[in-house]
């Protein structure tokens, strides 16, 4: 069996293979050197993955919403036009207390909140939908409340239409969130 030189491989002659190479020599087990980049090539090294980082992820796209739903942007616009609707016809009915109760309008509210339920279950079963579901959420949230402050209007007595100036403009805020943040995706841009 053949000694081995106790000298260290990083001092051997500076013609030898090892520091021709541009790298250092280390024991990395008996019998087997390991190869340690030395500075420059480990510059180099780190900026070519850099590159391929760099690559890779400028051609692919992260999202980070779903993408543009064409039924819920259909869906949430006709619900718009319906509370829009529900809204005006409370305003020119508030001097006529026979037309304005809330047992007059039961059906409307059933109906819309239906429709909230609806797009609640498509949109949260869509990944990357939080900011959607939680403005629907708000929103059925809202329409609840409506209906119960019209049932709690006194037997008789309408809503104003100073009343509702505040409802119908915190109504069409909310849809008009949802809107752009679903015609935002259509575009493919991130909100």
């Amino acid at each position: 069996m053949r000694e081995r030189s106790m000298r260290p491989r990083s001092s051997r002659k500076a013609g030898s293979r090892s520091s021709r190479r541009g790298a250092r020599a280390t024991h990395a087990g008996p019998g087997r050197p390991r190869r340690v980049p030395s500075g420059r090539s480990a510059a180099l090294a780190l900026a070519l993955g850099l590159v391929a980082v760099i690559s890779a992820t400028s051609c692919a796209t992260v999202r980070l919403v779903s993408d543009y739903d064409e039924v819920t942007d259909q869906r949430v616009t006709a619900l718009q036009r319906d509370v829009g609707s529900h809204l005006e016809t409370l305003r020119r009915v508030h001097l006529e207390p026979d037309r304005c109760g809330h047992a007059e309008f039961v059906g409307f509210y059933e109906e819309a909140l239906v429709d909230v339920d609806a797009l609640l279950v498509r949109n949260r079963v869509r990944t990357k939908n939080d900011q959607t579901t939680e403005s629907l959420e708000l929103l059925r949230d809202s329409l609840e409340a409506l209906e119960e402050l019209h049932a709690a209007k006194d037997e008789g007595r309408c809503m104003t239409p100073d009343e509702l100036a505040p409802l119908k403009e915190a109504f069409e805020t909310s849809f008009a969130a949802i809107l752009k943040l679903e015609l935002a995706k259509k575009r493919g841009e991130e909100e």
